[in-house]
């Protein structure tokens, strides 16, 4: 069975959030522009870093581990996945 591939990642604006923003008399806050600049680069931070989260190979055994189940339920006595 081929491992699965992440076809899309889509991390919207409003499920992002700002914890933390401090500044000083002489800063302003962080203009939308900036905070979007930054919002970029953490989406790019984590589809660079997603294939050290090993969500392939687990969703391969999750796959593994329904199909075995189901194609038992079904009768099938020997269940044998690559």
């Amino acid at each position: 069975m081929p491992l699965g591939k992440i076809i899309s990642l889509n991390i919207t604006p409003d499920e992002i959030k700002v914890l933390f923003s401090e500044t000083s008399l002489l800063r302003n806050n962080f203009s939308n522009k900036k905070i979007n600049t930054i919002q970029i680069m953490g989406e790019k931070d984590i589809k660079l870093k997603i294939k050290n989260f090993e969500i392939e190979l687990e969703t391969a055994k999750n796959a593994k581990n329904f199909l075995d189940k189901w194609l038992r339920m079904s009768g099938f006595k020997e269940v044998i996945i690559n």
